[in-house]
């Protein structure tokens, strides 16, 4: 009996270790079962985590509200750009400046922006968004690339990343590390002072945290991922404009956040393609149905954007009622209902102490 009850308590782990296989081969399959399209897409959706997952340090862990995504998705990518073409820096290194052009930024808005909360600090960063879209419209006026800037292939070496395929790969590897990097993060001091500052700062303080250094460190690191994101954004896609950068690109990333759970690992990541799939969905049964039934293709090619931003106000109204920790709360009961099952075996009540808690992830 007392075998079976320590074979019973590494059940859980030996499922969760048998599922990240899973997921680590089938990332790793599955560019030979999609189109090129759909490959892209998928790249698209992994540069977008990247940018959420920069907007969780900030918002989900730190709880600082900000509307500047897109502005240093432009900063990032403009400035990737403009050392990549004019002073021929290669792409991975045209990349790191661009993430630390954002950095610098991000911080330079972050020291007034201590005394801001709420609100104020919403328009502050939002103040950012308009002033930094102007900015890239007169560079663009100035140096007269109305097409906006044209990047190279993204080159190592000889190896040239001409395919969706290829890039995909390299997005994979790069999305991996950022979540590496932020479980790392919220596993030290730092990301606990995150935590600290963002439940409450009046107690922080008084247990020693330097809300000063911890949130400036958090605009910093934020904003050198979203900068990152949008050098890699124009990489993919090797041609943008300042009209990119609308606000309605903060407005997704922000919904893809709430949506996929703040403050949790993999929140992002099922957040990002969430709303980043919902319209490419949204086609593939609009060209469906244009077989089938035309006049339900011709709706939803028509009113494309309208039921995408429906489906992502009904999907906040229904995470706000049901699951205020969004997806990422969603999978993580999924996970501990399967986990009991499996260890109950028969049907039978699990051993004691040996049910895993639910992650946070």
């Amino acid at each position: 009996m007392q075998f079976s009850n320590k074979l019973l308590g590494f059940k859980p782990r030996l499922i969760k270790m048998a599922w990240w296989v899973i997921l680590a081969l089938g990332l790793l399959v599955i560019p030979s079962f999609l189109s090129n399209y759909a490959i892209s897409v998928v790249n698209n959706t992994l540069i977008t985590i990247i940018a959420v997952a920069g907007l969780n340090l900030l918002t989900g862990y730190t709880g600082l509200i900000s509307m500047g995504n897109a502005a240093f998705l432009g900063i990032g990518g403009f400035v990737a750009g403009i050392f990549s073409v004019q002073f021929g820096f290669p792409f991975w290194l045209a990349i790191l400046v661009g993430g630390f052009a954002a950095m610098l930024i991000g911080v330079l808005i972050g020291i007034p922006a201590l005394r801001l909360k709420g609100f104020y600090l919403l328009l502050a960063t939002l103040a950012l968004h308009f002033i930094t879209v102007a900015i890239l419209v007169r560079y663009q006026t100035w140096k007269q690339a109305f097409y906006g800037i044209r990047f190279p292939r993204m080159q190592v070496a000889s190896f040239v990343f001409d395919t969706q395929t290829k890039s995909y790969y390299l997005f994979l590897v790069i999305t991996v590390l950022v979540i590496v990097l932020i479980y790392n993060i919220q596993r030290t001091a730092l990301g606990r002072s995150f935590v600290a500052t963002r439940d409450n700062e009046a107690a922080a303080k008084a247990m020693g945290v330097n809300i000063t250094y911890t949130k400036l460190v958090s605009f910093a690191l934020s904003s050198f991922l979203i900068g990152i994101s949008g050098g890699l954004m124009g990489f993919n896609v090797r041609n943008i404009t300042a009209d990119v950068y609308s606000l309605n690109v903060t407005i997704d990333q922000t919904v893809a956040l709430f949506l996929g759970g703040q403050a949790t690992l993999l929140g992002p990541v099922y957040g990002a393609a969430f709303v980043t799939m919902i319209p490419d969905l949204i086609d593939f049964l609009a060209n469906i149905a244009n077989s089938a039934v035309p006049l339900l293709g011709k709706i939803l090619e028509t009113y494309k954007f309208e039921i995408r931003t429906f489906i992502f106000g009904l999907s906040i109204v229904l995470v706000l009622i049901f699951k205020p920790g969004g997806l990422a709360e969603i999978f993580g009961d999924l996970k501990s209902l399967f986990i009991k099952n499996k260890i109950s075996g028969d049907g039978g009540e699990p051993v004691a102490g040996n049910t895993e808690r639910r992650s946070s992830l």
